[in-house]
């Protein structure tokens, strides 16, 4: 799993998996500014958070350090192999806040009291995302 910040479309993008020619089979809108694309067999390539430093709780600028109420962006994650769930937090806080359901009931967002975005939980990731890459996470 990896992650790119595009700091022109303010994009957040995380790939669970290598997206190589041919992986990707359609893309779906699933929740308000995130974007989802899917392999042949439903599984999940990679997430798009659109304009995620309006919606997060981060920041993309070049620094350490938090710029007015943002923190700085740092993407970690853990594998619970009890609940099979992947946790993809956006800050090195590790907070998963209230968890909202998208369209798709395997990811849920993590947002805090004020609604803003501080984690992705993907249901039953060795499932719901190609082979191999919940191991790497």
């Amino acid at each position: 799993m990896h992650y790119i910040a595009y700091w022109d479309t303010k994009t957040l993008a995380i790939y669970f998996t290598r997206a190589t020619p041919g992986v990707i089979d359609h893309t779906d809108h699933i929740a308000q500014a995130i974007v989802v694309d899917y392999t042949a067999s439903e599984q999940l390539v990679s997430l798009d958070l659109n304009y995620a430093p309006h919606h997060s709780v981060c920041h993309f600028y070049d620094t350490d350090q938090w710029v007015g109420d943002k923190q700085p962006l740092k993407v970690t994650w853990d594998y619970d192999p009890a609940s099979g769930d992947l946790y993809v937090y956006l800050t090195e806080g590790k907070s998963v806040g209230q968890l909202r359901h998208t369209e798709d009931p395997r990811v849920l967002i993590g947002v805090t009291d004020e609604g803003l975005w501080q984690a992705v939980v993907v249901r039953d990731a060795v499932q719901s995302i190609p082979a191999g890459a919940s191991q790497a996470a």
